[in-house]
């Protein structure tokens, strides 16, 4: 009796030892994921596949890994770094769908037979886990499924609205995301009473990062108070999950980054003007901030004259304005904890691989921390070896002298695509010869643009149902918007993409006029026109999820 008392006890102190808030990010060991699929058949299931995602804290903010099972419906999947409660999206084909922290050890256990005929997410009888983290991973999916529960019907979340309200000020933006927050502790409170957790603490932290990530998301552009910029500071996840690495480290890195019309204003008058060596630049340069300074002390001034200047000197000095904002960001970020702020290093910067050639350069001294200097040298090795493939790319891009129907082409990429700018007046115009180059095919104009970061994932997932299209008589071609962008942005973009497709890009009021023209709603949109010349719309909203068989029928 004493014995079993003594080992009840012992179980019990392990338990709350492992449920501990951890200290660092880094973990000792790298933990491991193994699995049973009970049912499993290698012929009859011979396409399915595992699909864990990682949260990763880089500026992809995830890494994807497809895991095919063994003949006896076994599998194991490890972790690339070893991070201490990391969140994991776990998939079972199209039938299960949850999520998974890991920070040990977590084993699972899957009925497929009770699952095939079903599809099913988060809280399931017919998944079960063990190991170390079993417990852990139960609540958390025992939770998802009860917050999801407490959903109202229909609309959008009200911290959704807020951030989408542009007539709220960031101070009003904040004041019902606090509301909103308020009853989202009450959900968890709730939750936790029925289920209690030694683990408990990670759905509050995990709460509290998604809070403060969406107030650094109300800010964007603007200062944010110091007062709610310490209490940012104080805040400390405890996960490597979407609440921390998206929400929190990646907005607020955004939020850092990113700059005010004043900070702008500033950035032109102490960092890019007395840097111009041309006397006649900076008497430019000097009158445009003379304009930027007028426009924000409210007072007359050109309007079309500002936009003109506005455009050409973002364009021109490009890369002095990011660098500026890249010394800002570094003096704010130096003031969070040193794990902390090395996390923000890590996940901020963009995805733009010119930008973070910079950005890496600057900051990679800085970080403190061993485990997230050595992630930064691997991102750091990527972005080299992908510097130099575009580079490759584009010293190999072949120069046509014969202009296409459809623009000046400036080139062809190595898998064929032509890289055409569109030199017509009128969007019709455009739209003729593209209908022109292609007769008697049904065409998917591709509407993106080079910031964009939707489009781009769609752009390169998407190359088995290009082809499927291309088979059905189907031409898919990329506009590129000049918003944001440059002919020198786009061409280093698609030839970093390498999608074998021809490449138009717009000038701004060609870019304007395809938005107004098919009323699109932003980037990626997509049109669809048949071979007759039909515009089909709502038909297409992305290549990577097409439904051929809908595109079909419009053939």
């Amino acid at each position: 009796m004493k014995t079993t008392f003594l080992m009840l006890c012992a179980a019990l102190l392990f338990s709350n030892l492992n449920a501990q808030q951890p200290e660092s990010h880094h973990n000792a060991i790298t933990a491991k994921i193994t699995g049973q699929l009970n049912g499993y058949d290698p012929e009859k299931d011979q396409d399915l596949e595992l699909k864990f995602v990682s949260v990763v804290p880089t500026p992809e903010h995830q890494a994807e890994k497809m895991v095919r099972p063994n003949a006896d419906g076994s599998f194991a999947f490890q972790p690339d770094y070893p991070l201490r409660y990391q969140q994991i999206w776990f998939g079972v084909g199209e039938n299960y769908f949850g999520q998974l922290i890991i920070d040990r050890d977590l084993s699972i256990d899957v009925d497929l037979d009770a699952l095939r005929d079903t599809s099913q997410h988060f809280a399931s009888e017919f998944v079960r886990f063990g190991g170390s983290d079993g417990e852990l991973n139960q609540l958390v999916n025992d939770f998802t499924t009860f917050e999801i529960s407490q959903r109202p019907a229909g609309g959008r979340p009200a911290n959704i609205e807020a951030l989408m309200d542009r007539e709220l000020s960031p101070a009003g933006k904040t004041e019902k995301l606090l509301d909103y927050y308020d009853g989202q502790e009450v959900i968890v409170r709730e939750f936790l009473q029925e289920n209690p957790s030694p683990y408990g603490w990670l759905l509050t932290n995990q709460l509290a990062s998604q809070k403060y990530g969406e107030i650094a998301v109300a800010h964007w552009g603007h200062t944010m108070p110091e007062e709610l910029m310490e209490e940012m500071i104080r805040h400390r996840p405890f996960a490597i999950s979407n609440e921390s690495v998206i929400d929190y480290y990646g907005y607020l890195s955004n939020y850092m980054l990113m700059n005010s019309q004043q900070e702008l204003l500033d950035i032109y008058r102490e960092d890019v003007l007395p840097a111009i060596p041309i006397a006649q630049e900076q008497e430019r340069l000097q009158e445009f901030i003379s304009l930027f300074s007028a426009k924000l002390d409210e007072q007359e001034y050109d309007k079309e004259v500002f936009r003109t200047e506005s455009k050409y000197f973002r364009e021109q000095y490009e890369k002095e304005v990011y660098a500026a904002r890249v010394k800002k960001f570094t003096r704010l970020v130096n003031r969070f904890p040193s794990e902390q702020a090395d996390l923000l290093k890590l996940v901020g910067g963009g995805k733009d691989i010119w930008e973070r050639e910079l950005y890496i350069g600057k900051l990679m001294p800085t970080i403190k921390t061993t485990w997230a200097a050595e992630l930064m040298e691997k991102e750091w090795e990527t972005t080299r070896q992908q510097i130099e493939m575009v580079n490759k790319k584009l010293n190999a891009i072949k120069i046509n002298k014969s202009d296409s129907p459809m623009g000046e082409n400036v080139g062809q990429l190595p898998n064929g695509a032509d890289l055409i700018l569109a030199k017509q007046e009128e969007l019709e115009e455009l739209l003729g010869s593209i209908r022109a180059a292609y007769p008697d095919q049904a065409i998917i104009l591709d509407v993106w643009a080079t910031w964009c970061g939707p489009c781009i994932y769609d752009m390169q997932n998407s190359a088995e149902n290009r082809e499927k299209l291309e088979e059905l008589g189907v031409q898919v071609i990329y506009l590129c918007s000049a918003s944001g962008s440059s002919e020198e942005k786009w061409k280093k973009k698609v030839a970093e993409l390498g999608v074998a497709a021809p490449q138009i890009f717009l000038s701004p009021e060609l870019s304007k006029s395809i938005m107004s023209y098919f009323e699109l709603p932003g980037y990626p949109s997509h049109v669809f026109i048949d071979k007759d010349g039909q515009y089909h719309p709502d038909l297409v909203h992305s290549l990577r999820t097409v439904d051929l068989e809908a595109v079909k029928e419009k053939l």
